[in-house]
This record gives structure tokens, sequence and C-alpha cells, in this order.
């Protein structure tokens, strides 16, 4: 057992395994990977919880003596923020047992996410249109834009998505007059599966409101601070008030741990969303989507 504090301190560790003192044990298991959770780590996992105010349970590996074992570590928020956490030793495995509890961990992580994002495009778009028909339109394009994003996210393994596949399928779609631009070292960046996602809806979002002769153009380039700058734009003014805000300026900004800026004028309308390193990798080829 264990605890954290608000700063995210460890307060004290109680019943560690015998081959290591309390601290050395934490180090150990803030450094393991959560199996089936996209490479998130025991210490990310903390600070979700910390920023959630929602309990966290997973698995992870630690190498003891030599010898692989299986920890199942749930992470519960309390009072004055502290959490409060188990680590179980559930003993040692195998490499095949490893590998079946990971593929059934990830399928059920994501399926969970899934439904998550599903219910809650539908709730925020029904919050937005007075009628079926345009609610209809609008949820159906966004659940489009997610299968788009998978298909492509399931075409490298669940390894990510390239960032010019993502835009191209979002913004090229049935618009002669799209531009998707991306220079430099952002042309072979592979998204994670996450922003991805996010991304996808975000243009979607973007490209359900702009007029269907309007010239769009969507600029991506790698920032001096290690960042990935992505610009949508269209020669002409949107319809704000149809735009899904809370996703354009605090969801996707906070997923991707950036920012979100609208920049509208008379003669057009630009959306800039920056996105932190932690979310993309780079140096892969396009034709590995």
């Amino acid at each position: 057992m264990f605890a954290y504090d608000a700063e995210l301190g460890l307060r004290w560790v109680k019943n560690a395994p015998r081959e290591f003192t309390e601290d050395g044990f934490m180090a150990l298991l803030e450094c393991a990977e959560i199996e089936g959770v996209s490479a998130r780590t025991f210490s990310e996992a903390v600070k979700a919880v910390t920023r959630t105010k929602e309990p966290f349970y997973g698995v992870c590996t630690v190498m003891i003596s030599g010898v692989s074992r299986r920890f199942e570590v749930s992470l519960n928020p309390h009072i004055n923020d502290r959490i409060l956490g188990v680590a179980y030793d559930s003993g040692r495995h195998t490499a095949d047992d490893r590998a079946i509890r990971s593929l059934s961990l990830e399928l059920a992580h994501r399926t969970k996410n899934l439904m998550a994002v599903i219910s809650s495009l539908a709730t925020q778009t029904a919050r937005r249109f007075d009628n079926f028909a345009e609610f209809k339109a609008r949820f159906t394009g966004q659940i489009g834009a997610l299968s788009h994003a998978h298909d492509a996210i399931a075409s490298t393994g669940w390894d990510g998505a390239i960032l010019e596949r993502i835009a191209t399928a979002q913004i090229r779609y049935d618009r002669p007059h799209a531009d998707v631009t991306i220079t430099g070292d952002a042309l072979n960046v592979m998204l994670t599966p996450n922003a991805a996602q996010n991304l996808a809806m975000v243009l979607n979002e973007l490209a359900g409101v702009a007029e269907g002769t309007a010239r769009i153009r969507f600029e991506a380039v790698l920032l001096e601070d290690g960042r990935l700058s992505m610009v949508w734009t269209t020669g002409h003014p949107v319809p704000v008030g149809e735009l899904w805000l809370d996703l354009l300026t605090k969801v996707a900004p906070m997923t991707l741990d950036g920012t979100g800026e609208i920049i509208e004028n008379e003669y057009k309308f630009s959306y800039a969303l920056t996105c932190r390193a932690d979310h993309f990798v780079q140096g892969v080829t396009p034709d590995k989507a």
C-alpha cells in the first residue's frame, strides 16, 4: 500500500517486496508500463487520477531478482486531493500469459474509451441542434471521422496514424478546393491513437460548418520547441455559433497538452491547434500508413 499527496509526492509505503526498500520499489514501479493502455506508465496513471478524480485499475510488470512479476495496481482519489494505492503481487507469469492478458486489457480499454467518446459526441451534438435532421447529419459525420481515424490507426497495428492521412481523409473528402500542406519534419509525423482520434473530430467539426465552395487550407509544421502546430483556414467566415467550441478550445487542446485558438474576421476563419511532442513520433514514412 502507498499514498501520494496533492503535489504527487510519495507520502508513505507499506509492505514493499522484501527484495527492495520501500522507496526503491516505488521508484521501480513508477517507471513500469501499464499493460494494455498504450504505453501509459504508472506515474502517468497517478497524474491522471489527480487530474480527473477518477479511480484507476491496471496491471504492470516489474522485474524482481531476474523474474518478471505482475502487479495489479489500483489508485483511488482520497480526501485533501491525496491518492491511496495498492499494488498486489499476482506472481510470476510466462510471456504467453502476459501477451494474452495485455491484448485483453487493450481491447477492454479501447472499447470503453470509444463508447465514452461516442456517448459524448451524441450528447454534445444534441445540445447544439434543435431538429433531428441537423443532429443526424453532424453526428453521422463525427462517427465517420472516428471510423476513418480508426482505419488509419488499425493499418499500423495500432501504433498510431500518419498525420497527412488523417488530415487528407477529413478535409479533402468531397472538397476539390481543399489544400493539405504538411512541411519539413512534420511530413513524417505519426500521431498516437488518441491524438489521431481527437484531430479527426476537430477537422470534421471545422469542415462541417464551412461553405461547400470555400477553399480550405490545412498547414502543419514542427515548432522549434518540439511541438506540432496545425492551422486550419477557410477563405470565408463560418457560423461560429454552430461549432462545438468546447471541443476546439478545451477538450482537444487539453487532451493534446497544447492550445486551441479561434481567429476570425469578416474575410476568413482560422483555427490553430498545437500538440506536445508526447503525442506523436517523427521519422515515420507515409507509406507505413
